[in-house]
């Protein structure tokens, strides 16, 4: 039985394989075939020609992107850069301003003090002239009444003059010797009975000066003169009598200070010191009828350049303040300048404004006989009377002390033109030594 089955199975399968075999051909020959894409490499598909193009695009965006990116990175920092710049700017042009306005607020403050104390000088010269006044009407009225009350002598019958003769001895006369004389035969000067005494002040002025300051309606148009030490200055007094002079304070304020007047009359003075504490002083004082220029050259300047300061670019003390406060560093100005045209002794003085916490240095001192120049010639050359020119260099240093040296500029020959060097001679004067490092 079991091999009869396998024999039919065997002989179904046998009519049954050509149909097949001829359905497999027909389906290789007429049917398309599946293919499954999602095996297929990616650059076979047909839109991979937009991948790569796709990629390209994102990455030229990065890198542009990017590039924005660090320009604006750089343009906030040169923002930032800027700003800061415009900060310290302001701040500096801040305090400058609150520089220039302490100084005009101080400015105005010494203004009303001397208003002040001009108002009050003028009440006392008015009650000193009334109390001249009075004094001269009084004495004129005692000259009169001595005049008047002086006996007349006797007359004899013959014309002659007879003394008094009561009995009284002829040195008891009703006229003493020690009795005033009649106004005419007084010896007093006219200005002492109608002048009184002049009003003369002080008051500080910025680099360790002081200004005087004169009141004497009676001398008005008279000269006056201020005698700081060695140095005279000299002044004419005003319609209204007054005049104002400055002190130097080179020699401190301690220094014998006197203002005279053309009558003879003389007062002493104490000068303010004021911020005399604060600077170091440099000056030269001379007596020959030259011009000496002293020239200070700050921080390696060069002569002619900004930090050269000397009469021809003399600053101001303002300005001076006002660079040590940009700065951080000490600054100077001439506080005083001569042309040698006048009489008698004159100086030049260079203030410099100390800063603390400066570090230590020197300010080079130069001496320029500018008269002479640099075509020595006349006088100023060879055996000339000027030829040599004596010195005298003084320093006042910020803590007071003051040292004294005498100087010489040396002959030069006649018509031989100088270099630089030896026109501008810096061995005269010894430099300005800074030395407030702490």
């Amino acid at each position: 039985m079991f091999q009869l089955i396998c024999v039919a199975t065997l002989a179904a399968l046998v009519s049954v394989s050509p149909s097949i075999a001829g359905d497999n051909t027909g389906a290789t020959s007429s049917q398309p075939l599946f293919i499954d894409q999602r095996r297929l490499p990616e650059g076979t598909d047909k839109q991979s020609g937009t991948a790569p193009s796709a990629d390209a695009d994102e990455l030229r965006k990065a890198e542009e992107q990017k590039k924005l990116d660090e320009m604006a990175a750089k343009l906030k920092a040169e923002e930032e850069e800027l700003a800061a710049r415009e900060a310290e700017a302001r701040k500096k042009i801040e305090e400058l301003q609150r520089l220039s306005d302490q100084a005009e607020v101080k400015h105005k403050e010494d203004e009303d003090r001397l208003l002040a104390r001009e108002a009050e000088a003028q009440k006392k010269v008015e009650e000193s002239k009334r109390l001249a006044d009075e004094a001269r009407a009084k004495l004129q009225a005692e000259l009169e009444k001595q005049a008047t009350s002086k006996p007349e002598p006797s007359v004899s019958t013959s014309g002659t003059a007879q003394p008094a003769t009561d009995g009284a001895p002829a040195d008891h006369n009703p006229v003493k010797n020690d009795q005033p004389t009649p106004h005419a035969d007084l010896n007093i000067p006219a200005i002492a009975l109608t002048c009184p005494d002049p009003i003369v002040s002080a008051q500080p002025l910025p680099g360790g000066r002081s200004k005087v300051t004169v009141q004497s309606p009676c001398r008005h148009g008279e000269d006056v003169s201020l005698q700081y030490g060695p140095i005279a200055i000299r002044r004419t007094l005003d319609d209204q009598g007054a005049a104002e002079l400055i002190a130097d304070m080179f020699l401190g304020s301690d220094a014998e200070t006197s203002v005279s007047f053309a009558d003879g009359k003389q007062q002493h003075l104490q000068l303010a010191a004021g911020d005399l504490a604060e600077v170091t002083k440099v000056a030269i004082v001379w007596d020959a009828p030259v011009n000496l220029d002293l020239h200070a050259i700050e921080y390696a300047a060069a002569i002619g350049e900004p930090g050269d300061v000397w009469s021809g670019a003399p600053r101001d003390a303002a300005i001076s303040a006002a660079l040590v406060a940009r700065d951080g560093r000490g600054h100077g100005f001439m506080s005083s300048t001569d042309d040698g045209k006048g009489a008698g002794p004159k100086a030049e003085v260079f203030t410099f404004w100390q800063k603390k916490g400066q570090a230590r240095g020197a300010i080079a001192m130069v001496l320029d006989y500018e008269t002479r120049g640099s075509a020595p010639g006349g006088e100023t050359c060879g055996n000339g009377r000027y030829a040599q020119v004596s010195v005298e260099i003084i320093e006042r240093a910020i803590d007071g002390a003051i040292s004294r040296q005498n100087g010489l500029i040396p002959s030069a020959p006649c018509g031989v033109a100088l270099s630089a060097a030896a026109r501008y001679q810096s061995g005269v004067i010894p430099d300005l030594r800074i030395h407030n490092a702490n």
